[in-house]
């Protein structure tokens, strides 16, 4: 459960740091 909880939480993550870019371009 926890690997899965990481697995999700790090994809959460580098979904919000993409759109984070691309507010910034």
């Amino acid at each position: 459960v926890e690997i899965k909880t990481n697995y999700a939480l790090a994809k959460l993550e580098s979904l919000f740091y993409s759109f984070y870019e691309y507010l910034i371009y």
